[in-house]
């Protein structure tokens, strides 16, 4: 047995076992120790100890005599084939952790195996991105692959199949681009580029005019060279609101201006009309 942990299990009604019951009649708290300390050994031995009594004697520092007889006269031990000294109890804890450990090696060896198919299966095909003549795009970790001008491949989904009428140089320049903005392609993206592309085709634009604005202004997509889908718009930020301050500083002149000439009643009205001009403004600021 392999000596992996230097415990074992120990009863607390082992002293009620009707085999140590007589031990203790005849030895007392003596031979329940010498019990004990001999199956301690047997553990040591990895399950069988040699019948040498005097070696047992001296290494648990009692006479021989006791050891042989907790030994030999309550049948608490047995002898082996090959003369061993061995224990039932001890031969039962043993059986019992090498089927612990036998199924804890058939677990790991499952999922070892488990591991090496999903590796196996993440792992890339070794010629998944390599180059299909002069035109072949290089994919980046997508199904498809790129065509120039319908030439063949070996992707693991459709393939993606660049027309003649775009410029291959460009869209290599383009694809690029969106690398380098992680934004890259996928087949979808590339589908839905061409589509745009080819209704400003269609329109009459100039497609290689388009595709060098939008390489140049950093562009994730192709927009019309003339009128307002020229580029898309962004989001309008809220301008500043200066009419208060306006109407702030306007009141408070006229204030100044006309405090001399004006009633109580007056100044009151233009200190109403103030507050008024106020909680407007700061109900449009909110908004």
């Amino acid at each position: 047995m392999k000596k992996d942990r230097a415990y074992f299990p120990h009863d607390y009604h082992a002293r009620t076992d009707e085999k140590i019951i007589p031990l203790f009649q005849k030895m007392g708290w003596e031979g329940y120790g010498i019990y004990w300390g001999i199956v301690e050994k047997i553990y040591e031995s990895g399950g069988e100890l040699k019948p040498d009594y005097d070696c047992i004697a001296f290494d648990m520092r009692i006479s021989c005599d006791r050891i042989k007889i907790v030994i030999e006269n309550f049948d608490l031990f047995y002898f082996s084939d090959s003369g061993g000294i061995r224990n039932k109890r001890v031969d039962n804890e043993i059986l019992q952790r090498e089927k612990i450990s036998e199924a804890g090696k058939i677990g790991a060896k499952s999922r070892w195996e488990k591991c090496e198919r999903n590796a196996e299966a993440m792992r890339p095909h070794p010629n998944r991105n390599a180059r299909i003549g002069e035109d072949k795009i290089r994919e980046d970790n997508i199904s498809g692959g790129i065509v120039k001008g319908g030439g063949t491949a070996t992707p693991r989904a459709a393939v993606f199949v660049l027309p003649d009428w775009i410029p291959g140089e460009l869209w290599t320049a383009y694809e690029e681009q969106r690398r380098k903005q992680r934004r890259a392609l996928t087949n979808s993206a590339r589908q839905f580029n061409l589509r745009s592309l080819d209704k400003l085709r269609t329109a009459g634009e100039d497609v290689q005019a388009i595709m060098e604005r939008t390489i140049e202004r950093g562009w994730q997509g192709f927009f019309s060279l003339y009128g307002d889908n020229s580029k898309p718009l962004a989001p309008k930020k809220p301008k500043p609101i200066n009419k208060f301050m306006e109407d702030f500083a306007k009141v408070k002149k006229e204030c100044a201006e006309e405090k001399a000439g004006k009633t109580e009643a007056e100044l009151r009205a233009e200190l109403d009309k103030f507050n008024v001009m106020k909680n407007g403004s700061l109900k449009y600021a909110q908004k």
